[in-house]
């Protein structure tokens, strides 16, 4: 179990308010930057990944790669903060849901032309980080969000490969989510 991190906590400039989701590597909240009263999404990671070399290493890569791609469907990272061995990235709040949700909601697929919009939108965000030599690697519905006008946003750039750099993965060892990698 993680460190008790608590709706009211304070991160630097942000107060925690509600967390939005958890996963094996890291949890996300909504938080409120305490002078600019603006929402943001504060990914924390993993204790027990941030005591590894390694881990730590890859968390602070993709603040760095998400925060250089420029793109209107592309959550932007803003911030990235270290108190203690807690390491946090901080983005734009997209307030809405994923598209996993969406499509729970829906109890099935989207109508024609909502899946073909957001899909043309991601598809764009990929072209944009794929000219910047990115790979995301971890395309899913869970890393889609969905605002309330419509727009699509791809999140999660947490196991994004950037050409040329040196690899962080082990050989022989698979990342991504199984259910939505290639063959």
């Amino acid at each position: 179990m993680w460190s008790a991190v608590q709706a009211g906590q304070r991160i630097h400039k942000y107060v925690l308010e509600q967390k939005l989701g958890e996963g094996g590597m890291a949890e996300v909240w909504r938080a409120r930057h305490t002078e600019l009263d603006k929402l943001v999404a504060i990914k924390r990671l993993s204790p027990r990944l941030s005591a590894d070399p390694e881990f730590e290493q890859r968390f602070l890569m993709e603040g760095r790669r998400q925060a250089r791609l420029r793109h209107p469907n592309i959550v932007p990272v803003i911030d990235c903060i270290s108190e203690g061995s807690d390491k946090y990235l901080v983005m734009e709040y997209v307030e809405g849901e994923s598209l996993e949700a969406a499509l729970k909601l829906a109890g099935g697929p989207l109508p024609p032309q909502r899946a073909i919009y957001i899909a043309w939108e991601v598809a764009g965000a990929l072209a944009h980080a794929h000219r910047q030599n990115l790979i995301h690697r971890d395309v899913k519905p869970a890393n889609i969000l969905l605002d309330r006008e419509g727009r699509s946003y791809l999140a999660d750039f947490g196991i994004a490969l950037m050409l040329g750099d040196q690899r962080v993965t082990r050989g022989g060892v698979a990342v991504g989510t199984v259910h939505y990698m290639s063959p």
